[in-house]
């Protein structure tokens, strides 16, 4: 299964197809929940290996000290994939999106005041940062744009383009 047979099933689901086409609308449901678990499995699988070689080549170092270079360079398309698809379809809106991800502690790409100002206030973002409008909206290509450099980003980007110009992703 693809990405774009994923999103045909979405879309199927909300075009409420009708009583005649619901077995093999179901069929394709259950094909969509083995992808989804197939996609986290393989996150879960990747990420402990990456895990357990950074633990073995860095002793003196946590694997959550990682820099955004390391995880460029070692991240595999398993982990981020699952990362990505879980940052996007937390929110029902690209508003709900980007409040979500607007705190730095949970997003990407937050530029923040240096050390010792706003101390009090953890979600300050300096001026410039894509966060510091206290509203805002983050669609699927945004977040899908914090990828850039990882991984075989070039062939799911691409995948994403071509399924946008279909009509069959929602990008907000």
């Amino acid at each position: 299964m693809t990405f774009k047979d994923l999103s045909n099933i979405v879309r199927k689901r909300k075009e409420r197809l009708p009583i005649e086409h619901q077995e093999h609308e179901k069929k394709e449901v259950t094909n969509a929940q083995s992808l989804l678990n197939t996609l986290r499995l393989n996150h879960d699988n990747a990420y402990h290996e990456r895990e357990a070689k950074w633990k073995q080549d860095h002793p003196d170092r946590k694997f959550c000290e990682r820099s955004e270079e390391d995880n460029r360079r070692d991240c595999t398309i398993d982990e981020w994939f699952w990362d990505f698809f879980e940052r996007v379809h937390a929110s029902g809106s690209a508003e709900v999106r980007y409040q979500r991800e607007r705190n730095p502690d949970h997003g990407f790409g937050h530029i923040p005041y240096p050390i010792g100002i706003h101390e009090w206030d953890f979600n300050k973002c300096a001026p410039g940062c894509r966060f510091y409008a206290p509203t805002g909206r983050l669609n699927v290509f945004d977040i899908l744009e914090d990828y850039r450099g990882y991984q075989k980003f070039d062939e799911v980007w691409q995948a994403y383009k071509e399924l946008k110009a279909e009509g069959s992703l929602p990008t907000e």
